[in-house]
């Protein structure tokens, strides 16, 4: 959008207006063939790395993941979210951080993941006495970090393959550990919201059959 625009603009003018700023920033500037050039022809340009990622890799996982969503995968994490969470106190709320845990192996994707899991957790977690507030802002950050959970991540992780030369496999085992962690970490705060708020537990408790039925 503008913003966007307007920050694009103020970079070109700095690009070739180099001789013209203060001291701190000056630098000798470039002619319009050598900017051109820079921009659209060489790998740090528009069609450079991260387009070429982009379609190389990125849309395949993007593809897979929303075909498994649209199989029904996406339902079945939060399912069997809520049938091992559910019955705790402030379950709703730690059934929308795993739930979004495990959307996140899927998606790659934190819109995705939000619209995915949101619109059947949010209410649910309004309904046991979290305002709408701390409702989206639970299930905002469950899904955020579902953009870190391998193995499909966001267009960043293909990034660091292609720009440190590393294998994806090893992004992948560097980026697990953290993920899990920050599952743990959210986990640990809704519970303490919910004992803080005297929340009720929603539904009755089930067994690991059932959860995986």
């Amino acid at each position: 959008g503008p913003p966007l625009m307007v920050v694009a603009t103020i970079f070109l003018i700095y690009t070739f207006g180099g001789p013209y700023m203060p001291d701190v920033i000056a630098h000798k500037g470039a002619s319009l063939n050598k900017a051109m050039s820079h921009q659209w022809l060489s790998t740090e340009g528009v069609f450079g790395v991260a387009l070429g990622v982009s379609t190389s890799f990125v849309f395949l996982f993007v593809l897979f993941g929303a075909l498994l969503d649209k199989a029904g995968a996406g339902n079945y994490f939060i399912k069997m979210a809520f049938g091992a969470l559910g019955h705790l106190r402030g379950g709703p709320a730690k059934a929308a951080v795993v739930g979004s845990a495990a959307t996140g192996l899927i998606s790659g994707s934190s819109i995705a993941n939000v619209v995915t899991t949101g619109t059947f957790t949010i209410p649910l977690m309004k309904r046991v006495g979290f305002s709408a507030e701390k409702a989206g802002s639970v299930e905002v950050a469950s899904s955020v970090n579902g953009q870190i959970m391998p193995p499909v991540m966001g267009a960043a992780a293909f990034l660091m393959v292609e720009f440190v030369g590393i294998s994806y496999l090893e992004v992948i085992k560097h980026a697990f550990i953290p993920a899990v962690i920050s599952y743990i970490a959210l986990i640990y705060i809704v519970h303490l919201e919910a004992l803080k708020n005297d929340m009720p537990a929603l539904g009755a408790s089930r067994s690991l059959l059932q959860m995986f039925l």
